[in-house]
C-alpha cells in the first residue's frame, strides 16, 4: 500500500474512533432517564438495555404522563415491556383511562406478556372505573388462550357498568368452549340472558363455533328463545354473517344453521319487524343459508314469501340466488304494497346481471309502482350514496323489451327528470339521444332543467343547456334555474346560466329575484311564512333543499348524502363557512349582470333587508356598496 493510501486509512480510523469516543462520552454524560427516553425514541433495543443497566427508572413516564410500560403494552412493544419489567417496573402500572398493563396485554391477546405480568405480581382481579377486569378485555377480543390462563390464575368477569353480560353469555360470545363447559359444570343456568336478551346459544351461534353450539344443545338450550329483537338462535346467525367473523376465524355458520334445523329450529320464525329468517338471509345474500331454509319441509314457501325474497335479492345482482328463487316458483312480476317489482329493484342495482335474468324469465317492463313509476324511471334514478352511476346497459335492456321511454308517473315526472335530479348523466345522454323532449313539465311545472338545478347537479345542468333546454322556465312557485343556483350559493352554476342568457330579474311568486334569494340564502318559503319572515334557530337553505316524498306523490326536494352527527351550532357554523365565499361571488355576478338591489318582494323587503335579517354582514356590505353606486 502506498504512503497516501496508508495516510488516508489512518485518517479514517482516527475520525471513526473520535466519533465513537464522542458518542460514548455524550452517552455517559446524559442522565440514565434521558438516555432511556432517547433509546425508546430511536427504537434501539441495545440502547434501551444499556440505559436500564445504568439504573434508569423503569417506571418512567412519557411527556403526556402515561407510564412507558403502559404505553409499551398498549402499542404491543412486547420486548420493551419485558425489559422494563426485568428492570423492576411495577406490573400494576396504570395508564390512561385507568387501563392497567395487564388490561392492555389481555386486550391485545399477548399471552407471553400476560404470563410475565402475572408472574411478577400483576393483580388479575383488579377492576377499572367501569368495573371491567383483564378477563373481560380478553373475552371481548375473543382471546381464548389468554382468558383460559387468567381463569386458571383466579381471574373473574367484572360487572361492567356499560355491558351487563352474564359470564356464560360472555364466554359463548367469545367462542370459549372450555370456559362454557366449566360454568355449566359449576351449575350456571344455561337459559340465563344478558342485557340484550341473548342466551348462550344465541351467542354461540353468532360466534361460528359448531362444537360450542353442540355442547349447549346437549345441555338443553332452548331453540325458540328470543332476544329483544325477536331473533331466535337461528335468526342470530344472519346478522353475524353480515358483519363478518373477527380475528380471522373461519366462518362455519352454514354448518351451525344445519345443526339447529336438524334439532328442530323453526325456519319460519319472524323478528319484531315481521321479517322471517329467510328474508334476512336473502337480504344478506347468503345463498347457502337460503338453500338450507328452503329445503326444510316445515318451511313456508308460498308465493308471497318467495316473491318478497325475490324482491330483496333483485338489487344485488346475485344471479345464482335469483335463479334459485325463480326455480322454486317465485313470481317474477311480484309487487309489494308499494307496487315495486323485482325488475324495478334490479334496475337500481349495481349492474345489468339481475335485469337480464328477470327479463329472460318474463318480467314485464310496463308495470308501475304505487306512484306510477316504471322500471325505466328506476333505471334513470339513483337511490343513494355508494351505488355509483347507472350504466346505460340496464336502460338499453328495458328499451329493447319495449319499455316506453317517456312515460310519466302520478306527479308527471319523466325518466329524464329522474336522471336530471340525481345527476345520472349517462342515462340522461341516452334518453336525449333517443329523442326525449327536454322541456316536458310535471304537474308542478318543473322541467328537467329545474330538477337538475334543485338537485344541484351542475354538470347535468350544462348538458341540458347544450340540448336547448328553456333556461328561464319557471315552476309553479315561479322559480327559475338561476334562482335555485343562487339559493345554492354556486358561483359556477350562476356564471354558467348568466353566460347562457338567463334573465336576472325574473321573480318568484313571493316577488323575490335571484339576488334576494342569494342574499337570504334560504329556500324554505313555508318556513319564512310560518315564522313571519324570521327563520327558526339554525334553519338554513340546505336543510330544506332536499325533502322529497318517498312515493314521488308530492313534489319536494332531492336528498343530500348523509352527514356525520353534529350539533345544531356546529351545523350552523359549517353552513355559514361553506356559503360565505360562494354567496359573495354569486351576489357579485348577479350585480354585474344587471340585478337591481332596490327591487322589493311582496313583503317590501330588498336583498339588503334579507341579508341583514339572516345575519349575513359580508353580503350586506356588498349590497350597501351597490346601492350607493346606484344612488350616485
Amino acid at each position: 500500500m502506498t504512503r497516501p493510501g496508508v495516510f488516508s486509512l489512518t485518517a479514517t480510523l482516527v475520525i471513526l474512533l473520535s466519533g465513537y469516543v464522542y458518542n460514548r462520552t455524550e452517552e455517559l454524560r446524559l442522565s440514565p432517564d434521558i438516555a432511556l427516553r432517547r433509546a425508546i425514541r430511536r427504537g434501539s433495543p441495545a440502547a434501551i438495555r444499556k440505559a436500564l443497566a445504568r439504573k434508569a427508572n423503569p417506571n418512567l413516564r412519557r411527556r403526556d404522563g402515561e407510564p412507558v410500560l403502559a404505553w409499551a403494552a398498549r402499542e404491543q412493544h412486547t420486548a420493551l415491556a419485558r425489559a422494563l419489567l426485568e428492570a423492576g417496573a411495577d406490573p400494576n402500572t396504570v395508564g390512561h383511562g385507568g387501563v392497567t398493563v395487564l388490561f392492555s396485554a389481555a386486550r391485545n391477546g399477548d399471552l407471553p406478556l400476560v404470563q410475565e405480568l402475572v408472574r411478577r405480581g400483576a393483580d388479575v382481579q383488579r377492576r377499572n372505573v367501569l368495573q371491567s377486569t383483564a378477563l373481560d378485555y380478553a373475552l371481548r377480543g375473543s382471546h381464548v388462550e389468554v382468558a383460559d390462563f387468567l381463569i386458571q390464575q383466579g381471574g373473574r368477569i367484572g360487572a361492567s357498568a356499560h355491558e351487563s353480560d352474564v359470564p356464560l353469555v360472555r364466554f359463548a360470545r367469545a367462542g370459549y368452549v372450555e370456559g362454557v363447559r366449566r360454568l355449566l359444570n359449576g351449575g350456571a343456568d344455561i337459559h340465563t340472558v344478558d342485557s340484550q336478551g341473548h342466551t348462550a346459544l344465541m351467542a354461540a351461534a353468532a360466534s361460528g363455533k359448531p362444537d360450542l353450539v353442540q355442547l349447549l344443545l346437549e345441555r338443553g338450550a332452548r331453540l325458540e328463545a328470543m332476544d329483544r329483537d325477536g331473533l331466535t338462535p337461528l335468526g342470530r346467525i344472519v346478522p353475524c354473517i353480515q358483519v363478518g367473523c373477527s380475528n380471522g376465524r373461519r366462518c362455519r355458520h352454514t354448518e351451525i344453521a344445519q345443526l339447529l334445523l336438524e334439532r328442530g329450529a323453526n325456519p319460519n320464525a319472524t323478528d319484531r319487524t315481521g321479517s322471517s329468517i329467510l328474508m334476512r338471509a336473502v337480504a344478506a345474500r347468503q345463498i347457502q343459508i337460503v338453500r338450507l331454509l328452503l329445503a326444510e319441509k316445515s318451511a313456508r314457501v308460498d308465493a308471497q314469501a318467495l316473491g318478497t325474497a325475490l324482491l330483496l335479492a333483485a338489487p344485488h345482482a346475485e344471479t345464482a340466488l335469483l335463479e334459485l328463487l325463480l326455480d322454486l316458483g317465485a313470481p317474477v312480476n311480484f309487487q309489494d304494497q308499494a307496487g315495486v317489482t323485482p325488475l324495478m329493484e334490479a334496475a337500481l342495482g349495481t349492474g345489468p346481471g339481475a335485469t337480464t335474468t328477470l327479463l329472460a324469465r318474463g318480467a314485464r317492463v310496463d308495470l308501475r309502482d304505487a306512484a306510477g313509476a316504471t322500471a325505466v324511471a328506476y333505471a334513470a334514478r339513483r337511490t343513494g350514496p355508494g351505488l355509483g352511476r347507472r350504466d346505460t346497459r340496464v336502460l338499453e335492456l328495458l328499451l329493447e323489451r319495449g319499455a316506453k321511454i317517456n312515460t310519466t308517473d302520478a306527479a308527471g315526472r319523466t325518466p329524464l327528470m329522474e336522471a336530471a335530479q340525481t345527476g345520472n348523466s349517462t342515462a340522461l345522454r341516452l334518453l336525449l339521444a333517443r329523442g326525449v323532449p327536454v322541456d316536458t313539465r310535471d304537474r308542478h311545472g318543473n322541467t328537467a332543467l329545474l330538477w337538475a338545478a334543485r338537485g344541484r347537479q351542475w354538470a347535468v345542468l350544462n348538458l341540458l343547456l347544450e340540448h336547448k333546454a328553456a333556461i328561464d322556465a319557471q315552476d309553479e312557485a315561479g322559480r327559475t334555474a338561476l334562482i335555485y343556483a343562487a339559493q345554492a350559493g354556486s358561483p359556477e352554476a350562476v356564471s354558467l346560466l348568466l353566460a347562457r342568457g338567463a334573465e336576472v330579474k325574473t321573480r318568484d311568486r313571493d316577488g323575490r329575484d335571484a339576488l334576494a334569494c342569494a342574499a337570504a340564502g334560504i329556500a324554505a318559503d313555508s318556513e319564512l311564512t310560518r315564522t313571519g319572515g324570521k327563520p327558526s334557530p339554525g334553519v338554513r337553505r340546505s336543510h330544506y333543499l332536499i325533502m322529497r316524498s318517498a312515493q314521488y306523490a308530492d313534489i319536494g326536494y332531492p336528498s343530500l348524502p348523509p352527514r356525520q352527527k353534529e350539533s345544531e351550532a356546529q351545523r350552523r357554523d359549517r353552513l355559514n363557512q361553506e356559503r360565505a365565499s360562494g354567496d359573495a361571488l354569486v351576489v357579485d355576478a348577479l350585480l354585474a349582470s344587471g340585478a337591481d338591489p332596490r327591487q322589493t318582494d311582496k313583503r317590501g323587503r330588498t336583498a339588503l333587508d334579507w341579508a341583514r335579517l339572516m345575519g349575513r354582514p359580508e353580503i350586506a356590505q356588498r349590497l350597501e356598496r351597490a346601492l350607493d353606486r346606484t344612488r350616485a
